[in-house]
């Protein structure tokens, strides 16, 4: 493993559910994805105030549930 210890962090995808954000981050959840909209500002201070994030876009992510996982992967990653 290169980096021993280090834990992925928990990112929830609320869509444009600012309700669904704030309860995610009020059960821990220390990265949400809301789209931006009225209650956004609202949101990603409250987000703040309990060293959350609130992101307004999805980073960028790979999904392994299909086929050809292992070159997907291999690609996603780049050399080694």
């Amino acid at each position: 493993q290169e980096h021993p210890g280090a834990e992925p962090p928990d990112i929830l995808d609320c869509a444009d559910a600012p309700g669904r954000a704030m309860e995610a981050l009020s059960l821990g959840c220390r990265i949400v994805v809301l789209q931006p909209g009225p209650a956004f500002a609202d949101i990603a201070g409250r987000a703040a105030a309990l060293g959350a994030l609130v992101l307004p876009a999805a980073p960028p992510s790979i999904d392994l549930g299909g086929r050809n996982t292992a070159r997907l992967l291999e690609s996603w990653l780049g050399p080694t």
